[in-house]
């Protein structure tokens, strides 16, 4: 993809505009000209990003996660292995008239009043594009029963500075099969179960606060069942001891086709209040012109 770009990588990593040097990046560490909205937030969602400095940018590339927004409705994804998604603008910026955030009931109401309010300034809007949220099935491990020596990071979660196990339930909504995400940086292996089977393994990868890795998969039962992971004794292996402090466990995200989200749909501009109040899961509403071919 070199010369494609420019291209803009949300997350804080010191090496995203190195290692992305021909696509021309954009990052938190060194912005061009160091014009970066908003602060230095690790783990950044693209949803935390204003979407008129997204729209600069042809390209972007953006750390998977079982939470994560999708860019906005001209963008299109070109590429997905197993730690990022690239995104490629596929109509010109023109093509979005306004955008209002919707995810999580605190911001429900009064997006819909921003909604209203965008549409008045907005005559020539042909319709509405909607994504919906992720509603992921969440645990917090500093919840579970731990071991002793564990702390607790509000930032990281669980800090496993030791061997050690942690244990607790989860209630999943339906039957099917889930894939775990889970937040944290790891050195040595942390193993992960449900009912008792692994899922997976997450080892090596250090990392800030917010970020996720895939685990693995499961297939449950709606219902509730035990969920535990286990960090094993040390070696000689580089990185593997206890010394650094940000090993830590966060969040246990369980993802199923349902609840997945960043599903786009288009409505017309007349049936706002009806979508937009609905019990739906929705992360953004987009207004958009004539020239999306809407």
């Amino acid at each position: 993809m070199a010369g494609t770009g420019p291209t803009l990588a949300p997350s804080f990593d010191e090496y995203a505009e190195y290692f992305l040097r021909t696509m021309d990046a954009t990052g938190r560490v060194d912005p061009l000209l160091g014009n970066f909205p908003g602060p230095p937030l690790d783990g950044a969602d693209i949803g935390q990003v204003d979407p008129a400095f997204v729209e600069q940018f042809p390209m972007i590339v953006l750390r998977r996660g079982a939470d994560r927004t999708r860019p906005p409705f001209n963008y299109r994804l070109v590429h997905r292995d197993r730690f990022y998604d690239v995104w490629r603008r596929a109509q010109p910026p023109s093509v979005m008239l306004g955008h209002v955030t919707l995810q999580g009931p605190a911001q429900r109401r009064p997006g819909c009043r921003a909604l209203a309010r965008q549409l008045t300034r907005t005559p020539h809007a042909t319709s509405l594009v909607w994504s919906t949220a992720p509603t992921p099935v969440g645990l917090d491990p500093t919840t579970f029963s731990h071991a002793p020596g564990w702390g607790v990071d509000p930032a990281r979660g669980l800090v496993t500075s030791r061997a050690g196990r942690a244990d607790g339930d989860a209630r999943f909504p339906h039957d099917g099969r889930y894939a775990l995400w889970v937040r944290g940086s790891f050195g040595r292996a942390v193993h992960f179960f449900v009912d008792g089977q692994e899922v997976g393994t997450v080892a090596d990868e250090a990392d800030y606060p917010g970020e996720e890795h895939f685990v693995g998969s499961a297939r449950v039962s709606a219902g509730t069942h035990h969920v535990s992971f286990v960090r094993g004794g040390g070696n000689l292996r580089p990185g593997n001891g206890d010394v650094a402090a940000n090993r830590a466990v966060g969040t246990l995200y369980f993802v199923s086709g349902q609840t997945a989200g960043n599903r786009l749909f288009r409505t017309p501009v007349g049936a706002a209040y009806r979508v937009c109040r609905s019990s739906r899961p929705l992360a953004w509403v987009e207004v958009a012109g004539p020239e999306s071919g809407a």
